[in-house]
């Protein structure tokens, strides 16, 4: 016994009768789907040992469905009622563009089921992986509105609600994340192992730094500095350390975040 609709993602409750043999188990499949495959739900089965009724979540697509009753020893049906998936209705607010590295609000509405959350991806992406978000998802349980850190790439983005479930896309509203101004002011040579006094203009963002690495690097990594960071919020101007040896090296302003290069001056030290 089960209900005749439900959302995408919600989870219900269904009342069974049968055998309770080991490991026999419920089931949502496709209405469509002729597999008999004892993997034929990619969702997994809900042991019928662990209650009745039992809470039962729905596929995150849209459709017509069977629930069913499966024995433990081959998953072979023994029972079925179909079942309506239906959209779940959910709605962003957010400003249309926004500074890269920059925190701002997004006001959303949605089923607001466990682990929902929002996310930022490129425009052009089609991935559907749960990892799609190199910068993770922000739980909408964190609140309403909620903030959210832009990307440290320029470009054309959406901002995404995704159910915990497998973090299907049930919404989502494009953001232009566009380039933030920074400038350095510093001497165009030093002596190694000097202190240097470094003027700067920039977001000033949380953990925002300073840092010195030779010119001939291409690593992006948050550690590629030996000397480690000068936080912005230490001061301006800074007193940045050289590097103890000679060679052809930049000073840049690095964004907190993951540390992202805003911009870079030459220095030689001598």
């Amino acid at each position: 016994i089960a209900p005749e609709t439900v959302t995408v993602g919600e989870t219900f409750e269904v009342s069974w009768t049968g055998p309770n043999y080991d490991r026999d188990a419920l089931g949502i499949t496709l209405a469509s789907s002729t597999s008999t495959s004892p993997h034929r739900h990619s969702s997994g089965w809900t042991m019928v040992s662990n209650g009745n009724p039992l809470a039962i979540r729905a596929p995150t697509v849209p459709g017509q469905y069977v629930i069913e009753y499966a024995l433990g020893q081959d998953r072979r049906r023994l029972v079925s009622v179909p079942l309506q998936v239906v959209a779940v209705e959910a709605q962003l607010i957010a400003p249309a563009s926004v500074k890269v590295g920059q925190t701002f609000e997004v006001s959303w509405t949605g089923p607001n089921y466990d682990r929902d959350a929002l996310g930022i991806t490129l425009a052009s992406s089609t991935s559907t992986s749960p990892h799609r978000h190199s910068s993770g998802w922000t739980m909408v349980s964190n609140g309403n509105p909620l903030a959210i850190r832009a990307p440290t790439q320029p470009g054309q983005y959406v901002i995404e609600y995704a159910l915990g479930q497998g973090r299907a896309r049930v919404a989502s509203v494009p953001l232009e994340v566009m380039a933030v101004e920074a400038t350095l002011t510093a001497p165009a040579s030093g002596a190694a192992g000097s202190m240097i006094e470094v003027a700067w203009t920039g977001p000033a963002y949380d953990r925002d730094a300073l840092g010195v690495t030779l010119a001939s690097s291409t690593s992006t990594s948050p550690h590629r500095h030996s000397s480690g960071w000068t936080f912005v919020s230490n001061g301006n101007p800074l007193q940045i350390k050289l590097p103890d040896e000679p060679g052809q090296y930049v000073i840049e302003y690095a964004l907190g975040q993951d540390r992202s290069r805003l911009v870079s001056v030459p220095i030689t030290v001598e």
